[in-house]
Order: C-alpha cells, then structure tokens, then sequence
C-alpha cells in the first residue's frame, strides 16, 4: 500500500502487508466525514490524538460534473484546536507562522476522482480537515474523508 502526500510535513509512506496491517489495528483509521454529495462548505469530525506522533488526513473528491476552474474549486484546509471548540489553521510547514494556505486546490478535472492527504505533526491536541468550495456549483460533489492516526510518541 502507498499513500502519498504532498507538502512539508506531508511524505511517501511504503508499507507492506505486516506493517499495514499493524498500523491500522486498534482504531487507528477513521472515517472523519461521511460519504455525501455535497456543494457547500464541510468539516472533518475531531480527530483527537494528542500522543501520536502524526495524524494523515485523507479527503476523497469523487467525479465532478461541474467544470472544475480558476473561478470554480475546491481549498482543503487543515485546522487544529487545543480544546475542539476553537479552530485555528494548522502549520503547513516548519515555520509556524505559515498558517493561511490550503494544502490543496482541486482546480482541474484531472483533480476529481482523487485522495489529497496531509500529516499533521501534532502540536494541538484535535486536528481535522475543512473543504470550502469556491464559487457556484450545478451538481454537487461526493466528498469524504478519513484520518490514520500513527504511533504514540516515545
């Protein structure tokens, strides 16, 4: 299995059957957001995971039929929060004052149907994942997502 991410704290994990098997033992894979159709803003269940040493959040986009542009797409956040009421954007990368961007833009038809991920290296306790659509869609979209949670820091 391979799962792969982009961005600073975002890798190329390769597993085989052993270590899959292991890592998604004891709850560690979670579905954050259902599987629905949708075309207005959603957000990723809490995911709470303060020991671990990292949180891979998955978003599913299925098939648009809207045509996917520069003033029609999608941003895919993540935030993080302390107390799970509050909600901050999380750092995309090693400088912790880099917190604005989305870690993903679906902005193109060779962009739906696919997983966007990001690894979150734990600095709150919760963290998930926000999906804001940008402009005006006809027919909504199928998103879901899912979290896998790593191993307890040592």
């Amino acid at each position: 299995m391979t799962l792969m991410t982009t961005g600073v704290f975002m890798s190329v994990m390769k597993m085989n059957n052993a270590s899959a098997t292991t890592m998604l033992d004891h709850g560690r894979l979670l579905q954050t957001l259902s599987p629905a159709l949708s075309d207005t803003d959603r957000f990723g269940l809490p995911v709470d995971a303060p020991q671990a040493q990292w949180v891979s959040h998955i978003v599913q986009i299925g098939t648009c039929k809207n045509e996917l542009n520069a003033t029609r797409y999608l941003n895919l956040y993540l935030e993080h929060s302390n107390c799970g009421a509050v909600w901050f954007p999380a750092p995309l990368g090693k400088d912790e004052a880099n917190t604005s961007e989305y870690f993903a833009q679906v902005d193109d038809q060779s962009l739906d149907g696919t997983a966007h991920g990001i690894v979150y290296k734990p600095s709150a306790r919760f963290s998930r994942v926000r999906i804001k659509f940008v402009g005006e869609y006809e027919h909504p979209i199928p998103l879901s997502a899912l979290a896998l949670i790593g191993p307890p820091s040592i």
